[in-house]
């Protein structure tokens, strides 16, 4: 919860500290809502109904969309920029291999037994955001083209929907994963969009956002995770919740490197 009261004494204070200075917003109104949804084309990695090929080769599906929607609360605070505060939720699809030491493990013979595993992840985001319109006469903010920025604040909860289990031995019984499924991912992104007066107060927007934060610059595996099964017995659980915190970063940063979003709002007062 601090994050979100960080972000909401940012977001007003902000906007108070600009008030003095503002334009009117268009029709004289600086508040405004949307609601808005997004998708694109899941090109790499999987969706909640197409596990992938990562685990399941064929039966894993083709290509899916990812997707994602929520509302945004908007406030114009020049002629042409605006400032907005909005949630977010998406789910996606996960897939992870785990290790858990073999019950049946002979005296000093180190083996794991493998688990194939795929989650639904739900995601929860808080969003804060700044537009810039372009300047045209007769024009006000939130009428028009625009570019801005977005910062994400994410809270992952995974489901496991589906687990493989191979053993080592002939024992038909593991030992507990240890993996606590929840996470906080956070990104930066890029937008560009248009915003139009259809009727009245009410607007239609239609953006593309970019989220370069990881897809872009790449993640870099921690060493101690490099290797493809735990070092000792008694670390299993460590490297299974690394493995797990790792690949949400993956996964999200594709989930968000693109995507297109489509919005309908009105405006307040």
């Amino acid at each position: 919860m601090r994050y979100c009261y960080s972000f909401l004494i940012a977001f007003f204070v902000f906007s108070a500290f600009a008030a003095n200075a503002q334009v009117s917003g268009y029709l004289g109104k600086r508040f405004a809502v949307d609601v808005f949804g997004g998708s694109f084309l899941a090109y790499n990695g999987p969706t909640p109904s197409n596990k992938g090929r990562r685990f399941y080769g064929e039966e894993g599906g083709g290509y899916g969309f990812n997707t994602r929607y929520g509302a945004n609360l908007s406030y114009v605070v020049s002629r042409k920029r605006s400032l907005f505060l909005g949630l977010e939720f998406s789910k996606t699809g996960m897939s992870q291999m785990a290790f858990t030491p073999s019950i049946g493990n002979s005296p000093g013979f180190q083996a794991f037994d493998e688990h194939r595993l795929f989650y639904h992840l739900d995601v929860r985001t808080l969003r804060f955001g700044y537009r810039k319109f372009a300047f045209k006469k007769g024009g006000l903010a939130p009428f028009g083209p625009y570019s801005g920025f977005l910062v994400n604040l994410s809270q992952v909860k995974g489901n496991i929907v589906d687990k493989k289990t191979s053993f080592i031995t002939e024992s038909t019984v593991h030992l507990p994963l240890g993996i606590v499924a929840e996470d906080f991912y956070w990104s930066l992104l890029f937008e560009f969009g248009y915003n139009n007066i259809i009727r009245d107060r009410f607007m239609f927007h239609i953006s593309c956002q970019f989220d370069p934060t990881f897809g872009l610059l790449g993640y870099v595996r921690k060493e101690n995770q490099a290797a493809l099964t735990p070092d000792y017995t008694s670390d299993y659980v460590g490297f299974n919740q690394g493995e797990f915190e790792e690949l949400v970063i993956q996964r999200l940063s594709n989930h968000n490197l693109l995507m297109i979003n489509i919005g309908f709002g009105v405006l307040l007062f």
